[in-house]
């Protein structure tokens, strides 16, 4: 029913509780109403309506989990560096603006994110050189070690287009693939007791 006051008391996670009183619905008995979520913890809202002549009130709880944790994140940029790799410009732009992007949705640039590039000298944030010994020490070391069921595991991969097999090192005539097989071995792991790979 559109029109009707309700009431909205929020129990913030630190036990610290108030109650809105000037809460309108919408088309169909909707409400709005914008909260900054600025705590770890529980929250717990609870909408009340006390009724009318024609009907009894209603009362709703709603619990919401705030994790401080946004996740972690690897971060891989294949194909080789800029002798190797005729497209390092674009590859290694489009590697540091994803970098860029998961510290602008509050990961920390030390804590959170472990970013490897065949060049870390030339790639803002880069933390190590890529290659297969230094990715899966990230699986199955530092991500291992970090990731639960409430703290997601991103992998991110970036090289060049080649099926299911991944460029991830390119030195001259040398090349080093990354495939889903070797992946399979890697995650496993790390996967039954915590499942949150994204």
């Amino acid at each position: 029913v559109q029109g009707k006051r309700l009431t909205l008391k929020i129990l913030r996670p630190d036990g610290a509780a108030f109650t809105l009183t000037d809460i309108t619905t919408e088309a169909l008995g909707v409400f709005r109403h914008r909260l900054k979520l600025d705590q770890a913890g529980e929250w717990e809202m609870t909408a009340t309506w006390s009724g009318n002549a024609q009907y009894e009130g209603a009362t709703q709880k709603v619990a919401i989990s705030v994790s401080k944790e946004v996740g972690k994140a690897i971060l891989v940029l294949g194909g080789g560096n800029r002798q190797d790799n005729p497209a390092w410009g674009r590859f290694n732009g489009l590697a540091e603006y994803v970098h860029k992007i998961f510290r602008k949705r509050h990961f920390d640039d030390q804590k959170d994110i472990l970013f490897l590039s065949p060049d870390p000298n030339q790639t803002t944030g880069a933390d190590n050189v890529t290659s297969l010994t230094a990715l899966e020490f990230a699986i199955t070391n530092w991500a291992k070690s970090q990731v639960n069921p409430k703290v997601p595991l991103y992998l991110y991969l970036l090289s060049h287009n080649l099926g299911e097999q991944f460029l991830l090192e390119k030195r001259g005539n040398s090349e080093t693939y990354l495939s889903p097989d070797i992946l399979d071995e890697w995650l496993p792991a790390m996967l039954e007791a915590k499942p949150a790979v994204v």
